[in-house]
């Protein structure tokens, strides 16, 4: 049998018209996945942000509840501990520096009382 000219290119442009849904198709897809990549690094930098806060806070006022402790009465035992920790600072600024020690992965030192003495 002859196909005629017409049953062509019907038949070819409905390959076309498939062709192009499939790639509707894949770009969607890839937009999906690019936007829930995008929520996930979002969601993990703002829990990442929080868990350093939380880690500040924490640490911060351990020390604190340490020093202030009225058991220790050495001025220079608390000296040290207020300078190695930076609790003269305020809040602000030492959450700032803390920061950037966090993201340059100096952790500073540790609660040790032997470090500080």
């Amino acid at each position: 049998m002859k196909e005629n000219i017409f049953e062509k290119t019907i038949s070819n442009s409905q390959i076309f018209l498939t062709l192009e849904k499939k790639d509707q198709k894949k770009k969607k897809n890839n937009h999906q996945l690019l936007k829930y990549t995008i929520k996930k690094v979002v969601f993990y930098f703002i829990a990442f942000f929080i868990m350093i806060t939380m880690f500040f806070l924490f640490s911060r006022f351990y020390v604190q509840t340490l020093v202030s402790h009225e058991g220790i009465y050495f001025d220079n035992f608390l000296r040290k501990i207020f300078e190695a920790w930076g609790l003269e600072k305020p809040l602000w600024q030492a959450y700032c520096e803390f920061i950037v020690r966090v993201f340059t992965l100096n952790f500073g030192p540790t609660i040790d009382l032997n470090y500080i003495l």
